[in-house]
């Protein structure tokens, strides 16, 4: 397989590009570290990681054995997705931990609209290697979690939390998630302080989720996603001299948007907030790209700075709107040493070892068979169109709008009803297909979004 695509020397957004949704951050020794939703992709949690926030490396992802969580319901309704969403990561040493006994915590959800939520922390202490424990189970009905460390050990929980459901299974007109908290241990996933309790809820009473507690200079800041994952997304802080609150509402919220605009660069938030080596502040975000009122790339990863007034409150991009050029404020970090393995890039190449790869849902590795460049595919009952379970494909993230794919497909089907070929699949509902069907000479263009198929007789 041959995947290229257009690259630029000059720093800009997104920091990492195509289907990198809910991205989370935070600096290590210089090293940085950043995970984003998989939502129905396994490995589930991706992981990347750089020194300079521009250059990243992918990793093995933060769940990337079979058996752990399972995702093989989660399905698209709509423009909903279920899965693996919005993880967050931390760091943290506690007072008898030495500098290389720090953990790395990554906490998520894996959700069904039907009511599941199963929410979960992972943890390894190096994620390079990609060797993460076994899931710590937590009971909490909802979606977004987070964790915040604070300066006595003490570990608490934030996350939107759903309302019970009435028998009928409709909730009452206003009635919306709330941002709760609770202390938890980490290491058994069990509340030390009973049930979730309101934290913060959304400036104009509106939906309110991805929230994250910070301390800073005596106060606690809360950072908040608010008003959908769309056009009107965006991002709002508050403060509170107390972990509990009450907090107090950013003047200028929200810190962060898009909306109302016409950049190109829209639905901005989602956001998480991290300190460099150096000591300086950054953001990273969710955005899209929109053109022609599509977004071809899904969600991307992008990245701004944060500076912070004589009166506490932070400013998000010096006061701008999001834009594809990065908002100069402060010197991107300095390398602090050389690394082979975060100065070389990871390219899309048919290696059953690239942490570039996904497969869709729970795969069946037995359907696969790797050579030198190249794998052997055996075919599933289930197609692209399958709302549930496994197909057998294995795919890549589109990292650029323009780029060039090409595959040498050597078929060899037993039946009319076999297929293979290439996609570009965004989901069940939506993808473009170029197959080889059956025991023909036809090659098949299928979109499914249009509802359209042509068959092409091929020529010799």
């Amino acid at each position: 397989m041959q995947h290229s695509q257009d690259h630029s020397t000059a720093p800009e957004n997104p920091i990492i590009p195509g289907f990198h949704p809910d991205p989370s951050c935070v600096c290590v020794d210089g090293i940085f570290y950043l995970v984003n939703s998989t939502f129905q992709w396994f490995p589930h949690i991706s992981v990347h990681v750089s020194q300079d926030l521009i250059n990243w490396i992918p990793c093995k992802g933060a769940i990337n054995e079979l058996g752990f969580i399972s995702v093989n319901d989660a399905i698209t309704r709509g423009h909903q997705t279920e899965g693996i969403l919005a993880p967050t990561i931390r760091h943290h040493k506690t007072s008898t931990h030495n500098a290389k006994q720090g953990k790395f915590y990554v906490i998520c959800t894996n959700i069904l609209l039907t009511g599941k939520a199963e929410t979960f922390i992972v943890t390894t202490t190096d994620p390079i290697e990609g060797k993460w424990s076994k899931p710590i189970q937590i009971d909490f009905h909802g979606i977004d979690p987070s964790l915040f460390f604070d300066v006595d050990d003490k570990v608490y929980f934030q996350g939107t939390m759903f309302p019970e459901k009435p028998a009928d299974g409709k909730l009452p007109d206003g009635i919306l998630p709330q941002i709760v908290q609770m202390e938890i241990d980490v290491n058994t996933g069990v509340s030390l302080s009973g049930t979730p309790k309101p934290l913060m809820k959304a400036r104009g009473g509106g939906w309110a989720e991805g929230p994250h507690i910070y301390l800073k200079d005596g106060w606690y800041y809360g950072l908040l996603a608010e008003d959908g994952t769309e056009i009107n997304h965006c991002v709002t802080m508050f403060r509170s001299r107390s972990i509990w609150g009450p907090f107090e509402n950013h003047p200028h919220n929200p810190v962060l948007t898009a909306r109302g605009t016409d950049e190109y660069v829209q639905g901005v938030g989602h956001a998480d907030l991290f300190q460099d080596h150096a000591g300086n502040w950054w953001a990273v975000t969710l955005a899209v790209r929109l053109n022609d009122g599509r977004f071809p790339l899904g969600r991307e990863t992008f990245l701004c700075p944060v500076t912070w007034l004589e009166n506490g409150w932070p400013v998000f991009n010096n006061g701008k709107k999001l834009r594809m050029e990065l908002e100069m404020t402060q010197p991107l970090p300095v390398t602090k040493q050389s690394n082979e393995f975060l100065s070389t890039p990871v390219k899309e190449t048919l290696t059953s070892t690239n942490p570039r790869l996904i497969y869709l849902r729970d795969p069946d590795f037995s359907s696969y068979e790797w050579g030198d460049g190249s794998v052997s595919i055996v075919g599933k009952p289930a197609n692209l169109q399958t709302p549930k379970g496994t197909s057998s494909l294995i795919g890549f993230r589109q990292r650029s709008l323009n780029a060039q794919v090409s595959v040498d497909v050597i078929f060899q089907p037993s039946g009319s009803n076999e297929e293979a070929g290439l996609s570009v699949y965004v989901d069940q509902l939506r993808h473009f297909d170029i197959s080889v069907r059956g025991k023909t000479t036809n090659t098949n263009y299928r979109n499914t979004s249009a509802g359209l198929e042509l068959a092409v007789e091929l020529s010799g």
